[in-house]
């Protein structure tokens, strides 16, 4: 138990403070009140839990940019969390929508990602394993 734990902490890290979530969503835990304990057990799956896409950012269902890989491709050419997408390589997010969207990050090798940033409309280029803008 020590050492599953242990996977998921910083290496020659003295944590001081609460226990969150970016921790504990890979334990499910029972809380034994006669006895006052807390029992954590190790999950069978694996996080992250999206799958990760070539390019390293996830949307909502409405189009803003809800995740985006540290150092990944996405945020290299310059994508930020909220962006608004309006459209991906030449399609407008409302043709395309989420499912699609996804399909798209995980079969196309390019994608280019028309954003809103305040009022102003901005196409970025995202290749995979590479940026440019």
């Amino acid at each position: 138990m020590k050492s599953e734990f242990r996977l998921y902490l910083p290496k020659d890290a003295i944590i001081v403070g609460t226990v969150g979530m970016r921790i504990l969503k890979h334990f499910n835990f029972t809380i034994d009140l006669g006895n006052e304990c807390l029992a954590l057990v190790p999950t069978k799956s694996r996080f992250p839990s999206k799958k990760p896409n070539r390019f390293d950012f996830w949307c909502k269902e409405d189009g803003s940019v809800r995740r985006l890989g540290v150092g990944g491709v996405a945020e290299k050419a310059g994508l930020a969390l909220g962006d608004k997408v309006v459209s991906i390589n030449d399609v407008t997010w409302e043709a395309i929508g989420l499912e699609a969207f996804n399909k798209m990050a995980a079969d196309s090798e390019t994608l280019r990602v028309v954003t809103l940033e305040g009022k102003n409309l901005v196409m970025t280029i995202i290749e995979n394993e590479k940026a440019t803008e």
